[in-house]
C-alpha cells in the first residue's frame, strides 16, 4: 500500500492520472466500488480474463459521477481485497473519462453499470451525451457486458437502447455462460 500512500495526494490534485499495481498499462479494466469484493466480482473477473485472454485490472474510481469522493482509508481497504489481481485507482468517474485514460482497451461491467452510463442526467442533454459517447469510437474502447438481476428481472444488453454510433462496441456474455445473482449492496444490508 506504500505506492498508494506515496501517490495519493498527486492523484487527488490531478497531477497524475492513476495509481497502479503494475507498470503495464491496463488493456482490460473492471470498474466498480467493490464494497465489498464478492464471489460474483471474482467470477466476472476470471471469466473475462479467460474469455479475453488478457489480465483484468480492478479499477477503483475515487470520484464517481454521482457519489462523494472516496477517502484514502476506504480506497486502501478496498485495494487490500485484490490479493491476487492487478488494480488501478483513478479519478475518471465517467466512461468517457476512462476512455481517455485507457485507449484501445476493453471495460468489463454489469449491465446495471452500463444503464447509468447512458443516463442523460450526467450530461447537459441527449445531444451532448451522444457526442461525448463518440469518444469510445475515437479511442477504440470496447465493453464486455454481464447480465444482472434487477428488481427480480434478469437484464441483458438486449434490454437496453444503445446509441447506434457505438452499438458495435458492446459484447454480451450470455446468461448460459455466466449468471451470478449477488450484489455488494445486498451484502452490505
Amino acid at each position: 500500500m506504500e505506492i498508494i500512500e506515496k501517490n495519493w495526494q498527486d492523484l487527488a490534485e490531478e497531477k497524475i492520472d492513476l495509481i497502479s499495481s503494475s507498470e503495464d498499462k491496463p488493456k482490460v479494466i473492471f470498474p466498480g466500488s467493490f464494497n465489498p469484493l464478492h464471489e460474483g466480482h471474482i467470477a466476472m473477473h476470471n471469466h473475462a480474463e479467460k474469455f479475453l485472454e488478457k489480465d483484468v485490472f480492478f479499477e477503483i474510481c475515487i470520484r464517481n459521477a454521482d457519489k462523494p469522493q472516496l477517502s484514502y482509508e476506504l480506497v486502501v481497504a478496498t485495494v487490500k481485497q485484490f490479493t491476487d489481481s492487478y488494480w488501478v485507482i483513478t479519478k475518471a468517474g465517467k466512461f468517457t473519462e476512462k476512455s481517455k485514460l485507457f485507449p484501445d482497451s476493453t471495460f468489463v461491467l454489469g449491465v446495471d453499470t452500463l444503464i447509468r452510463a447512458f443516463d442523460e442526467k450526467f450530461y447537459q442533454n441527449k445531444a451532448q451525451m451522444l457526442e461525448e459517447l463518440d469518444i469510445l469510437n475515437s479511442n477504440n474502447n470496447n465493453f464486455l457486458v454481464f447480465g444482472r438481476e434487477t428488481n427480480g428481472t434478469f437484464i441483458t444488453l438486449g434490454d437496453l437502447t444503445i446509441p447506434k454510433h457505438i452499438k458495435n462496441r458492446f459484447e454480451q456474455v450470455d446468461e448460459e455462460s455466466f449468471r451470478y445473482d449477488i450484489s455488494s449492496t445486498e451484502l452490505r444490508s
